[in-house]
């Protein structure tokens, strides 16, 4: 667990693969969470971020907050670097 500013809260669980992650999330209650676009609610659920080999589970009632860290989970990867390709 991860403590993001003073207040939230962040797990974050790393898979071997995105098979192994798929697995295992079948196993949440996904009626207590809501993604990290969806408004929350008056129940104040967790935030549930998937993508690829991983899940985050963020407490935070912060919607910019919410949004910022559900960006950064999302967005993958670096890519690498391809050179434009010159025409001859």
């Amino acid at each position: 667990m991860v403590d993001v500013g003073r207040i939230a809260k962040l797990e974050v669980f790393l898979y071997a693969d995105s098979a192994a992650r798929i697995a295992d999330a079948r196993k949440l209650d996904r009626t207590q969470f809501v993604n990290g676009t969806a408004p929350q609610t008056i129940r104040r659920e967790r935030t549930l971020i998937e993508n690829g080999n991983l899940v985050g589970l963020l407490t935070s009632i912060n919607e910019r907050q919410r949004e910022r860290v559900s960006d950064a989970l999302s967005a993958g990867a670096p890519q690498p670097h391809t050179p434009p390709l010159i025409k001859p």
